[in-house]
């Protein structure tokens, strides 16, 4: 506390440049105070070190927070050419006699985004040039081996007509290319709750580049709705501006509690952008025609076509296609009596050929990839899946035909206990958000997946007629397949 009175009472600093004159308060951190100063007729911002350094003897004691302090200033006077950091311009301590007190001084910002958004009702223009601005910015820095760690609306300044990054007392320096005085360490100072990645509060957690781009996504979502968001996946952007609608699947992957499932780069979130461009119903369709012309080749000239794959590379090259358009094309997945918009397609094992589709866990049998090339959105994949065996969260799963369970952070928990918000893990109970529910099956299954306006997913009987006929041809009638063939069609026709 006598620190900070010490820091509040200062009137002026002494450095090799001349007196800066104190101003006024400009805020406080975990770590530090900021003053405004004024020095030659210019507006300075003055970061002082608010937590003791040295000892009743006047010793100086190298702390972690202030070893981070100073090596933040020093590592940063590297990339202020970058543009992307509110620069530094000098280090000092300043001696009052009795207490010395160390110091950085940077220009003064004209405001912070967080000043800027509750003074201002924002507009979608807005929004986008403030997008444009922190991914370059953030991808600057990552270009240069720093991970903030830390990024919020108060850390992010306005200087000359664009926003930069500041405060990296808590960021990950590459130490390849940095000096690390302290290095950060798992789960250190982590106020900034509502903005950073859970991940920084688990103690075993990985923080990578995928790191800040969830605190961007935290951001991004604050800009639109003034609130921050943790475990809920479903954004949506209704009861504001329309043209938001076109960042709720962006801002969802963002702020995914799985890392793996966020973005790491500027590219694979402007990839992801351009992959979610809306498309035509004729655009989709025909483009989805290409990839099932690829896998029926051999029947270029037949309007009708039926090709069966069982082994591992052509299961997982199939996979990677469908996997690739799954946001893009709009796809459904259907059993014959519901039909079930995708959100997400990705590999768990790659041996096994399990897969997660929407929140259903398959194995891999075949897949029959069935053309149909007139008319357009006629064609299909027919995916024949083996049983799996129960994952071990619930004791009597053995005698069920499916199980119901969730994945938080790479813990399996059970249904009731995602639904509860609360889980036993490793003898703890941990509070968990944004869970990821899967079913796992315990018998052989078929799956229809084609686009949402594909003709057999809105009950075309002919084209299942042709479908059955053709498993019949091939002499590889499967039972399950027919009763699945039932479902789907309208008037139940009996084989």
């Amino acid at each position: 506390m006598e620190l900070i009175n010490k820091i509040n009472e200062l009137k002026e600093i002494k450095n090799i440049y001349g007196i800066f004159k104190i101003q006024g308060h400009l805020g406080q951190g975990g770590t530090s105070i900021v003053k405004e100063a004024e020095f030659e007729n210019k507006k300075y911002a003055i970061k002082f070190f608010a937590k003791n350094t040295f000892n009743k003897d006047n010793i100086k004691v190298e702390t972690t927070a202030f070893k981070r302090f100073k090596q933040a200033h020093f590592n940063l006077l590297s990339i202020v050419h970058s543009g992307a950091i509110l620069p530094q311009l000098h280090f000092d301590i300043h001696d009052t006699g009795d207490i010395k007190i160390p110091y950085v001084i940077m220009p003064k910002a004209d405001f912070t985004l967080e000043q800027w958004r509750n003074e201002n009702n924002i507009t979608f223009e807005d929004f986008e040039k403030i997008f444009n601005n922190l991914l370059n910015q953030i991808e600057a820095i990552h270009k240069f081996g720093i991970i903030h760690r830390d990024i919020k609306p108060s850390n992010i300044f306005m200087l000359n007509e664009k926003y930069v990054i500041g405060d990296f007392d808590i960021s990950k320096f590459d130490e390849n290319i940095y000096c690390n005085l302290a290095k950060t360490k798992k789960g250190d100072r982590l106020a900034n709750y509502h903005f950073s990645p859970p991940e920084q509060s688990n103690k075993d957690g990985r923080v990578d580049n995928s790191s800040d781009w969830y605190a961007f996504g935290q951001v991004l979502y604050w800009l639109i709705t003034k609130k921050t968001l943790r475990g809920q996946k479903d954004i949506k952007f209704d009861a504001y501006d329309p043209k938001y609608q076109k960042y709720e699947n962006l801002i969802s992957k963002l702020l995914s509690e799985d890392q793996d499932d966020r973005f790491h780069s500027k590219k694979e979130i402007m990839d992801f952008l351009k992959s979610k461009e809306k498309l035509s119903t004729e655009q989709i369709l025909f483009q989805f025609e290409g990839i099932i012309a690829k896998y029926t080749c051999k029947h270029a000239q037949s309007q009708f076509a039926f090709e069966q794959y069982n082994k591992h590379a052509d299961i997982q090259e199939i996979m990677d296609d469908i996997s690739g358009v799954v946001d893009k094309f709009h796809l459904w997945w259907s059993q014959g009596y519901s039909d079930i918009e995708i959100d997400k397609i990705k590999q768990l094992d790659i041996q096994e050929q399990i897969w997660l589709v929407h929140f259903d866990e398959i194995k891999i049998k075949s897949i029959w990839v069935f053309k149909h090339s007139y008319p357009l959105g006629c064609s299909l994949f027919v995916i024949e899946t083996e049983a799996l065996k129960p994952v071990g969260v619930y004791p009597d799963a053995y005698s069920w035909e499916a199980e119901q369970y969730a994945v938080y952070n790479g813990s399996k928990i059970t249904a009731e206990e995602a639904s509860a918000g609360w889980a036993e893990i490793d003898g703890k109970r941990v509070e968990v958000h944004g869970v990821e529910n899967r079913v796992r099956h315990f018998k052989n299954e078929i799956y229809f997946l084609a686009p949402q306006y594909c003709g057999p997913l809105i009950r075309h009987d002919d084209i299942i007629d042709k479908i059955y006929q053709q498993y019949k041809i091939l002499q590889k009638v499967d039972e399950n397949l027919l009763e699945a063939l039932k479902n789907i069609k309208k008037p139940e026709i009996p084989y």
